[in-house]
């Protein structure tokens, strides 16, 4: 009983930490910033997005142009971290390959694609 008592505060506190990185990776961030606007959902999107990426899915929401996409299906290939910037390679449904960049904004990795 004593053993459970010394344990019990260790593994709750374990899993909290466990539970709460499962979004820690560049790779991570990326696929779930890919899942959220395959079904539309900006919202979502947003909160793996810079601030810069937010204004681009404001504009790009206000104009219709985020479809929910049932057929969109993704394959993460590679991931490269250089500091605090990352980039994410990725193969579509249709076999393309296409790269997403990152940067940690305040510890976080958040999908950063500025307008060009």
């Amino acid at each position: 009983m004593k053993l459970l008592k010394l344990l019990l505060p260790l593994i709750v506190t374990a899993s909290f930490f466990w539970g709460c990185s499962s979004e820690t990776s560049p790779s991570s961030v990326a696929e779930s910033f890919l899942t959220a606007l395959a079904k539309g959902d900006v919202k979502g999107a947003k909160a793996y997005a810079s601030e810069d990426t937010v204004k681009l899915l404001d504009m790009a929401s206000a104009f219709g142009a985020i479809p929910k996409r049932d057929d969109f299906s993704f394959e993460l290939i590679h991931e490269e971290i250089k500091g605090d910037r990352a980039l994410v390679t990725f193969k579509n449904q249709k076999g393309k390959e296409q790269k997403i960049r990152l940067k940690k904004v305040d510890g976080q990795w958040k999908v950063n694609e500025a307008k060009k």
